[in-house]
């Protein structure tokens, strides 16, 4: 059947980390798992400062569009600095190695320690930004424990997959809920076409950056990753890497961003992608796209590279969609 061969020639074709959460995608081709994603992946974020009830919690491109106009860009090789960003019209700001201040900060409620990277960033994110609070830049410290959306993953283990307890590698740096996002070109392609032919507009045409995934393949069928359960990645003949589509990804605002603006686009406007997956592709509540994903704790410290095989092992049924939609 086309979907055995489907499955048989599916290829990582693109790779994607975030260093600063909600701040421009940095492509890459090739990424190592690390014990809360992608190394570097929403290794820092921005928070905000001051001294009230709100200091210490996240900021994201939900409430600041402008800072996906924010281009990370990582400096391993350089003994003083990992991390130096650039903005349009602005001096880059090269963000200190060392940690001196540890801090609680907020994720989606949950409490987790990080390093403050000083008043020079600080003062450099609130120029560009004009934000009318504060605003700081913290690191994940390693001794800041966070698990990937734990009631989800858990519910999905406790309900579903009750043989990975001790198999799944279930921590995230500062992503929102799960350590990776998948997506297949078709299903973008397929997007693309949809809003085209919503819009009457030939030129709506969305980049794969908008979706913030870890992983692109190609050569699935159009929102199959929608049914993905047990997926694997392999390099060459080496021994293949396990990852787990735990359940779709719902989207938010943050899709609706203008790239070249870092302004949210209107409602109606052709290359809005939120009508059309509410309409016609949603589980749960809102409209889904691409697939949120774990692996497992034998994958840390492995590469994962753009031409690697991607095979889909096993989709999960109706039976096993159900419960997740519902606790959605």
């Amino acid at each position: 059947s086309s979907a055995v061969t489907h499955r048989d020639t599916m290829q990582v074709t693109q790779l994607y980390i975030h260093p600063v959460k909600s701040c421009a995608s940095v492509p890459v081709n090739t990424a190592k798992i690390s014990s809360t994603g992608f190394e570097n992946d929403r290794r820092w974020m921005v928070i905000r400062g001051g001294d009230d009830k709100l200091a210490g919690t996240f900021v994201t491109g939900r409430t600041v569009p402008k800072m996906l106009l924010i281009t990370p860009k990582l400096t391993p090789e350089c003994s003083s600095s990992e991390l130096t960003l650039t903005a349009p019209e602005k001096k880059a700001l090269v963000v200190p190695k060392q940690n001196t201040t540890l801090r609680q900060v907020t994720v989606w409620g949950v409490s987790i320690q990080a390093y403050d990277k000083g008043d020079e960033a600080a003062e450099w994110l609130r120029d560009f930004l004009q934000t009318d609070y504060p605003l700081r830049l913290v690191e994940k410290a390693p001794e800041g424990r966070r698990y990937n959306k734990g009631g989800f993953v858990r519910y999905w283990l406790d309900h579903i997959k009750s043989g990975l307890y001790d198999t799944v590698q279930d921590e995230a740096a500062f992503q929102d809920g799960f350590s990776y996002m998948m997506l297949s070109e078709s299903s973008l392609d397929s997007l693309n076409t949809r809003l085209q032919e919503t819009s009457n507009d030939s030129g709506a045409v969305l980049p794969m950056k908008i979706f913030r995934p870890n992983i692109v393949v190609n050569g699935a069928e159009a929102y199959s990753e929608d049914n993905w359960d047990h997926v694997q990645v392999q390099s060459n003949d080496n021994t293949p890497l396990d990852f787990y589509a735990v359940k779709p990804c719902e989207r938010c605002k943050m899709t609706t961003i203008n790239l070249e603006e870092g302004s949210y686009r209107a409602d109606d406007a052709p290359t809005n992608p939120l009508p059309v997956l509410k309409k016609e592709h949603n589980f749960g509540k809102g409209g889904v796209f691409g697939a949120n994903a774990v692996t497992t704790k034998a994958s840390v410290g492995q590469m994962v590279s753009v031409g690697d095989t991607f095979r889909v092992v096993t989709t999960r049924s109706d039976k096993d969609s159900e419960p997740l939609r519902l606790h959605a």
